[in-house]
């Protein structure tokens, strides 16, 4: 009970303050880009909560569940085109400061 009831509250928290962003900036929070970005990560969580009831909870399953989440979620990103220019700007900086020998070989390949 309590938690249905907690559910409701933030809910409608949520409501009220994507009608308060809305009016007081003329911003829309919800574009359809972030509803590809919420359909590619629901498709990962459906197959993971199937899978549940079918692996035994061990650490090195969860890591295994873990890496395969983040890498089908990814390709749903990219699949749905759900990144756009400042996204792939900043996961290329990301991609510079973890591997800068690798980037420079690309670089210097072209």
């Amino acid at each position: 009970g309590a938690a249905i009831g907690t559910m409701i509250s933030y809910i409608a928290l949520a409501v009220i303050c994507f009608i308060q962003v809305r009016n007081f900036t003329s911003i829309t929070p919800l574009k359809k880009k972030m509803l590809h970005v919420i359909f590619s990560a629901v498709i990962p969580v459906v197959i993971l909560l199937f899978l549940r009831s079918y692996v035994k909870y061990t650490i090195l399953n969860l890591m295994i569940i873990t890496c395969l989440f983040v890498i089908f979620y990814i390709i749903l990103l990219l699949l749905t085109k759900s990144l756009d220019k400042n996204d792939i700007m900043i996961l290329s900086s990301i991609k510079k400061k973890f591997f800068p020998q690798h980037f420079n070989k690309v670089l210097t390949a072209e």
